[in-house]
């Protein structure tokens, strides 16, 4: 069965003579729902489609990288096609074939079909960036190492039932290391560091020699990390160090959500910071238009310089020169919000100046209490773009409208401030007023969990199950200059739950407790000030019977069997239900048990097998099986059994003697009268002879007294 993409953004299918819906996917990942197929694909169990990127360096080709696409498909995808991308050279193919021209069709002859090629590594710029090099390279191999940032190839696929998405991935599986859309290939050391819950990563290849010691690039970043409170921190920031043996087009670049790479050379003692320059990138989400873009780079100069500024890598001075570039003659026609205005650095220099003007006159308008970093934190929340109207507006909503009529000015004309001096920052930027910050774990105490199941404290936080109540520890510290109250919300899905409140001194940190209950399964969202977390909550899981056993499998006629349930639950939830005991399987009882995530317990109870037969005993899905026989009749003891009843017969003589003649149950011999080797106990027949006397006595006796 043969299907085309009549362009790579329409796919086109017949299948079973019915024409499914089109959908475009222009150059990234095109979807069509697709009706069943009539033949069996070779494909996987995997929910989504999923795209790796396979790097390695070809050091006879300097310039170019070897790529092996290879692609992971789910059971319901019916079709799928690639886009490779422009100038690669493809030198091999399993499971795909070429349709036409850079397009490749799965022939669904294997699950995980590759591509492999030859990409051009190298790419250039004009030299434009917020720290200009003295080259073009923005992305470069020399054949030993390469620093690089791979297309991808675009994918086209139909499918059948529930969605499928594509999840892209690149690595390295030789020596190297990969972020999310940037790769380093080649020998190298990486350092890391964990701080206000992001972890970063320092990559330093061998043929780099940095001014810097990677644990004080580290430090700095972690510095920023928590004093730019703007939302929007990723788990892991991804940095590369460039060695400096390229002609670089800038001395850092940023992409994707937080790869970045900056020059071995660079410092971070400097105003012009390029480390915290492409940092305060990793912390933006502007979804900015024509009118706003500026802020993306003048926010990046502002923030990198005050960063430096706070964290003791610069003094006053240098931070004045920094902003004060902005003031420069070349700049005298720029209008922020018109970029074809925009002089060299127009957007940088200027636009950092600008903001920080914004800053100082917020602060000074609110005692200190507002700043731009909320103008920041604002924009950065939104998911649709945001325009000059909305940023004025953003600027009067944390500040007053004069000085929104301040921005409006600064933004719109050719207008902008001088640089203020140090008085200036001091009454603006000088002691700061109590300020918090709030944290959830790890930086504070651990969870803690209680419920019918268990009562623990816990880090990181596992699945919780309904009916279970969360302890959430909520770490407060006071990051400003004065003493002060705190007042915020611990919220789950964006709605109130509690309150948290106290006084902190400057400096001073306290770590509040919060009761939670969670009523129904699902995944919520707990928020606390800037921190947040996902909390997964389930249903109990149901416990399972590891084993069953008896203390007897035959028996002698009816009677009782003890048996023993194992019990087993989940491993990573708590379980409950009731264990049932069957006969035959007839219920006679349950038990209703409840285990901790991992737990285990013995059941045990006594079952009546009431007659013979074979019994089947059975807990859950586990069975044993009783025989019960039926009870032998018993066997008489072997004994001497007389032929009459013992007697004795006393008769007559003529001398009035007696004869006497004595059959015993307890020996069958016979004795003489007045035998003296007899034996006189009552098992011997001297014992008899003697009773037979006594036997005539009394008989004479009885005549005379008749």
């Amino acid at each position: 069965m043969t299907r085309r993409w009549i362009a790579f953004g329409l796919l086109v299918v017949v299948l079973l003579g019915t024409v499914a819906p089109v959908a475009s996917f222009p150059g990234s990942d095109s979807q069509q729902a697709a009706h069943p197929a009539a033949t069996a694909l070779a494909t996987t169990d995997s929910s989504n489609i999923t795209i790796t990127q396979r790097l390695r360096l070809t050091p006879d080709r300097p310039g170019e990288i070897g790529v092996t696409v290879a692609v992971t498909i789910p059971d319901r995808v019916e079709g799928l096609e690639l886009r490779v991308p422009d100038s690669v050279s493809v030198t091999d193919t399993d499971g795909f074939e070429q349709a036409s021209g850079d397009r490749y069709e799965w022939t669904e002859a294997v699950a995980e079909p590759t591509i492999t090629y030859d990409l051009p590594a190298n790419r250039t710029a004009t030299g434009e960036g917020p720290e200009p090099g003295s080259g073009t390279y923005l992305y470069a191999d020399t054949g030993s190492w390469a620093i690089v940032s791979p297309p991808g190839p675009g994918v086209g696929y139909q499918w059948r039932g529930e969605d499928v998405s594509v999840e892209r991935r690149l690595t390295v599986p030789g020596e190297g290391v990969a972020g999310e859309r940037m790769a380093y290939l080649g020998p190298s050391s990486t350092y890391s560091r964990t701080a206000h819950g992001q972890t970063f990563k320092l990559t330093v290849p061998s043929e780099a020699s940095m001014v810097e010691d990677p644990d004080q690039v580290l430090a700095t970043f972690a510095t920023a990390s928590d004093r730019l409170r703007v939302g929007d921190r990723d788990e892991q920031v991804f940095t590369i160090v460039a060695p400096s043996d390229v002609d670089w087009a800038v001395r850092g670049l940023q992409t994707a959500d937080s790869d970045m790479w900056v020059a071995a050379d660079q410092s971070v003692d400097e105003a012009d910071n390029t480390w915290l320059h492409e940092y305060v990138h990793s912390r933006q989400r502007l979804n900015t238009t024509t009118s706003t873009r500026w802020l993306v780079e003048g926010s990046a100069t502002y923030y990198a310089a005050k960063l430096a500024l706070e964290g003791d890598l610069v003094d006053f001075q240098a931070f004045h020169r920094t902003l004060d570039r902005g003031t420069a003659d070349r700049y005298d026609e720029d209008v922020l919000a018109n970029p074809s205005t925009w002089s060299y650095r127009g957007q940088y220099d200027k636009g950092g100046l600008v903001t920080g003007e914004l800053d100082r006159q917020i602060r000074l308008e609110t005692d200190r209490t507002s700043r731009f970093d909320a103008v920041f934190k604002t924009l950065n929340a939104r998911d649709s773009r945001f325009d000059h109207q909305r940023f004025v507006e953003t600027v009067a909503g944390v500040s007053t409208q004069s000085v929104a009529e301040v921005a409006d000015r600064y933004v719109t004309t050719t207008d902008r401030p001088s640089m203020w001096e140090q008085t200036e920052h001091d009454a603006a930027f000088g002691v700061v007023p109590a300020q918090f910050t709030y944290q959830l774990p790890p930086d504070s105490d651990p969870y803690r969990i209680e419920s019918r199941f268990r009562n623990v404290s816990v880090e990181p936080l596992p699945t919780l199950v309904v009916g279970e109540s969360l302890r959430i520890p909520v770490n407060v510290t006071n990051v400003g200059g004065t003493s002060g109250t705190y007042d915020t919300t611990v919220t789950i899905d964006g709605e109130d739950v509690a309150g948290v409140n106290g006084e902190l001194a400057p400096g001073d940190s306290s770590t509040v407790t919060v009761p939670y209950t969670f009523e129904a399964p699902g995944s919520y969202r707990l928020g606390v000030g800037d921190a947040t977390t996902t909390v997964t909550v389930s249903e109990p899981a149901t416990p399972t019977i590891d084993s069953l056993t008896v203390n007897r499998t035959t028996i002698e006629g009816a009677g009782d069997v003890s048996v023993v349930a194992t019990v087993r639950g989940n491993d990573s939830i708590p379980s409950e239900g009731p264990i049932s005991t069957t006969r035959n399987g007839s219920v006679l009882g349950e038990e209703f048990v409840r285990l901790t995530p991992g737990g285990s317990q013995s059941v045990e109870t006594t079952i009546s097998l009431p007659q013979p037969g074979v019994y089947e005993l059975g807990a859950g899905e586990k069975t044993v099986t009783v025989t019960v026989r039926e009870q032998a009749t018993p066997t008489p003891t072997p004994t001497s059994t007389p032929t009459s009843t013992p007697t004795q017969t006393a008769t007559p003589t003529a001398d009035g003697a007696s004869g006497t003649t004595t059959t015993s149950l307890f020996d069958s011999g016979t004795a003489s009268p007045g035998d003296e080797s007899s034996p006189t106990t009552a098992s011997g027949p001297g014992f008899t002879v003697l009773l037979a006397l006594v036997a005539v006595l009394f008989a004479v006796g009885g005549l005379k007294r008749r």
